[in-house]
């Protein structure tokens, strides 16, 4: 009884020993690999059109400086495995496993990572068109950095995932899922946009990038950092953020509306403009910090921590002032305050100040 379904399916371990034969035989016709494990095979320069591997386990495989177009991965396993300086084009990854396998300096065109899992895997210096991945998991130590193509990440879980040293400034989306522990760090950006994102327990580092735009929309962020970086807009809208920092950078304008805000950071730093519209603000962190236009507008504070804050103009425009605001020694040229409100547990100190309201 002949248990295989095609022809590849027989003689896959005999072309697989030859790559020579094993070219010759896919150039021909497509092939379909089914339930069986690759293991210490080379097969560096293969080249594979219209494939379909389902259920293939590749363990300690070699298949680099090979060409995947127009081929499915679905329910395969990678353990062990290099497929460096490859080509995928029009290539889906279906509920896989990567486990200390390695993709590196592959060129990416129309990939896509469908509820695929990530252990100690490398996916880094790639290029390419577009990478979009979609739900799964990506944990420790597996790393995209310094990568140059469009990344489009969709309801995945990102827990200590690098992807710093991001080049050729290409966009950045995030819909959906969660981020632990995630670094993008020194990274060349057109645009960053976070939609619907969750945080786990460990940080989010945007330090020292760059960016035309950041936009965080329906986040609920515990700890994100922006320091050092740079970008021409930063926009946050109807969002939760405990924490987040853009000190040390330099961003053109920082606009929040409909969140909540604490530990919003920019100590010892120069901003052009910040501005808050309909927003609950706590703990702002703006001691010896500089900003040449700083808007409040329909929201309210709790405890501002600024000795030695200094400003050009300052607009509060229906502010709820609460909890201890330290404006000591601060220095604002043009303040002008209309319709604040003062918190039952409001402590106004403005000692050294040349504030008046």
């Amino acid at each position: 009884m002949n248990i295989f379904k095609n022809d590849f399916e027989q003689r896959w371990e005999e072309l697989f020993r030859d790559v020579k034969k094993l070219n010759e035989y896919t150039a021909t016709r497509p092939v379909e690999l089914r339930k069986v494990k690759v293991s210490g095979h080379d097969i560096d320069g293969s080249i594979f059109i219209g494939a379909k591997f389902i259920n293939v386990e590749f363990e300690s495989t070699r298949g680099q400086k090979s060409k995947f177009l127009k081929t499915l991965f679905k329910d395969c396993t990678f353990v062990s495995s290099n497929f460096d300086e490859s080509i995928f084009a029009d290539v889906e990854f279906a509920n896989c496993k990567f486990l200390d396998s390695t993709l590196s300096g592959s060129t990416m065109t129309n990939v896509r990572f469908v509820n695929c899992t990530m252990e100690e895997t490398k996916l880094t210096g790639l290029d390419g068109t577009e990478l979009v991945i979609e739900g799964g998991e990506y944990g420790t130590r597996t790393s995209f950095s310094f990568s140059g193509l469009p990344l489009k990440l969709k309801d995945a879980i990102f827990s200590g995932v690098n992807f710093m040293g991001m080049v050729d400034s290409c966009p950045l989306t995030i819909e959906g899922g969660l981020l632990s522990e995630v670094d993008f760090s020194k990274s060349h950006f057109s645009t960053v946009t976070l939609r619907r994102v969750r945080q786990g327990e460990g940080g989010i580092k945007f330090n020292n990038i760059t960016a035309e735009n950041i936009r965080l929309e329906k986040v609920e962020l515990d700890g994100i950092g922006f320091m050092g970086s740079y970008a021409k807009t930063a926009i946050i809208v109807d969002s939760v953020v405990l924490a987040i920092g853009f000190s040390g950078g330099g961003v053109g304008e920082i606009i929040f509306r409909d969140s909540t805000v604490q530990y919003f950071d920019i100590a010892e730093s120069m901003m052009p403009h910040v501005e808050f519209n309909s927003c609950r603000l706590i703990e702002p962190m703006l001691y010896d910090g500089f900003i040449k236009e700083f808007a409040i507008r329909d929201s309210s504070v709790k405890d501002i921590t600024g000795n030695g804050f200094k400003a050009d103009i300052v607009v509060w425009d229906n502010v709820t002032l609460d909890g201890k605001i330290d404006l000591t020694n601060a220095q604002i040229k043009d303040f002008r305050p209309t319709r604040i409100k003062r918190g039952p547990r409001l402590q106004l100190i403005t000692t050294g100040s040349n504030i008046r309201f």
